[in-house]
């Protein structure tokens, strides 16, 4: 009875009829013999009122604005061809990286490293594969048995280096970039 009569936004007849047996719930956990009233006017009158009253005013308050107005991604477009079976999500616009675009990407990645690593001493690639590992300067100059700062300036080497080859890698003209030998040090 209460359910058919009240609407909460963004809700249907069921989920009105929800709140209402919550209510009944509370009233059966809440109710007291001696509290000078019938189960029946508690329950209906007092516990499952106040339970969709509360969710009626919760659903028309600004916290769930988003949630009550929104559309569902899965319902069917109506198009002149009614058995197209398009939805609202067919319509949606993905602007996340291509596939093409990953590979590229990867490609790209790759072969900036290759360049790096080409030019890197020895000391400089060990330092740069533990920096990878998301090792500190520290936990870095005891694994390779060296001062922190030397792994810090090693670090600050890599840098540099690796600017200027991906400067030279977005380069538009056709001037091939220099070519470095490999140092150990």
């Amino acid at each position: 009875m209460i359910a058919s009569r009240l609407y909460i936004s963004g809700a249907d007849t069921n989920d009105v009829l929800q709140e209402t047996r919550i209510g009944l719930w509370r009233a059966v956990e809440d109710f007291k013999d001696n509290a000078g009233t019938t189960f029946h006017n508690f329950a209906i009158n007092v516990c499952c009122k106040r339970r969709v009253y509360t969710a009626i005013k919760a659903s028309n308050g600004k916290k769930y604005k988003i949630h009550n107005t929104a559309e569902s991604l899965d319902r069917p477009i109506i198009t002149e061809d009614d058995d197209s079976g398009q939805t609202l999500a067919d319509f949606v616009i993905d602007h996340g990286p291509t596939p093409y675009d990953i590979v590229v990407n990867n490609h790209e990645f790759q072969d900036n490293i290759g360049s790096l690593r080409s030019e890197m001493t020895s000391m400089e690639e060990q330092v740069f594969d533990s920096f990878a590992k998301d090792q500190t300067y520290n936990e870095i100059g005891a694994e390779l048995q060296i001062n922190p700062k030397a792994a810090d300036n090693a670090l600050m080497r890599i840098r540099k280096k690796a600017i200027r080859i991906y400067q030279d890698y977005q380069r538009e003209d056709d001037e091939p970039p220099k070519k470095r030998k490999k140092r150990d040090k």
